[in-house]
C-alpha cells in the first residue's frame, strides 16, 4: 500500500492510547487545511482501511474520512476529529475510561514502569456524567439495524469499536453513535449470519452497559437502563 510522507504543522497532541497504538490530535500541512485531524500511530493501517470501507459499504455510522499516511517513518492513519471543542457533542468509549480505583492500583504498582495515556473525551465525560438518556430504546433499535446489516455479511464488530455521542454541555441527551476504532472488525465466514448475529448483539450490550455505569450518575434512571440492559 502507498503511504504518503505527512507533514506536521505544530507538535501533535498525544490524547489517547490501547494496545500498540498512539493517538494524536494534530494540525497537517497539505490537504487538510486548518481542520484537526486525529493521528493514529501503531495501528494496522491497511486492515483499518479495509475495515473503513466494509462498514461504510453497509451504511453504518462511521467516520468521515479515513487516510493512510507516513510520519516520522512510521505508518499512520488519519482521520476526521470525532471531538473539536467548537462540536456540541462529544464521542467516548467506555473502553478508554480510567476510574480513580484504577489510578490508585497502578499507583501502587511497583511492575508498572507504563503509564497509560489519559483519554481526553472520556475523561471529561467521566467527570461531568449523564443523569438521562432520552432516547436509549430508539437508539438500540437503531444499532440494531446495523448490526443485522453486518451479521448478513458475516462482520463482526467488537465492543471497542463503538463510540458514543452526546451532548456535551447536559446532563440530559439523547445519543447516538458511530463505529470509530477500526481494529476489531472481523469477517467470520466460518460462522453463520445467525451465530454472528449473537455476537454482534453481545458486543454491542457488552459496550452499552459499559457506557451507562461509567457515564451515568448514580441514581434511579441509571438503575433502571442497567436492568433494561440485563433483560435484553
Amino acid at each position: 500500500m502507498y503511504m504518503r510522507e505527512l507533514y506536521v504543522k505544530v507538535e501533535p497532541k498525544l490524547i489517547g492510547g490501547g494496545g500498540n497504538s498512539k493517538v494524536y490530535e494534530c494540525f497537517l500541512e497539505d490537504n487538510y487545511g486548518e481542520q484537526m485531524v486525529i493521528l493514529k500511530i501503531g495501528a494496522n493501517v491497511e486492515k483499518n482501511i479495509s475495515n473503513y470501507g466494509i462498514i461504510k459499504s453497509l451504511g453504518i455510522p462511521t467516520l468521515d474520512f479515513v487516510e493512510s499516511g507516513k510520519i516520522y517513518g512510521k505508518p499512520a492513519l488519519v482521520t476526521n476529529h470525532l471531538n473539536l471543542e467548537s462540536e456540541p457533542l462529544i464521542f467516548v468509549t467506555p473502553n478508554s475510561v480510567i476510574t480513580g480505583e484504577q489510578r490508585i492500583l497502578s499507583a501502587l504498582n511497583s511492575n508498572n514502569n507504563s503509564k497509560r495515556v489519559e483519554p481526553i473525551a472520556e475523561n471529561f465525560r467521566y467527570n461531568n456524567k449523564l443523569t438521562s438518556i432520552l432516547n436509549l430504546n430508539d437508539f438500540i433499535k437503531q444499532v440494531l439495524i446495523g448490526i443485522k446489516k453486518a451479521s448478513d455479511s458475516n462482520i463482526v464488530i467488537e465492543f471497542d469499536s463503538y463510540f458514543i455521542g452526546s451532548k456535551k454541555l447536559s446532563e440530559e441527551s439523547e445519543i447516538c453513535y458511530k463505529i470509530a476504532d477500526l481494529d476489531n472488525i472481523y469477517e467470520c465466514q466460518d460462522k453463520t449470519k445467525k451465530e454472528c448475529l449473537e455476537i454482534n448483539k453481545c458486543e454491542f450490550f457488552r459496550m452499552l452497559n459499559g457506557f451507562v455505569r461509567f457515564f451515568v450518575k448514580e441514581g434511579q434512571n441509571k438503575k433502571g437502563y442497567l436492568k433494561d440492559l440485563n433483560d435484553k
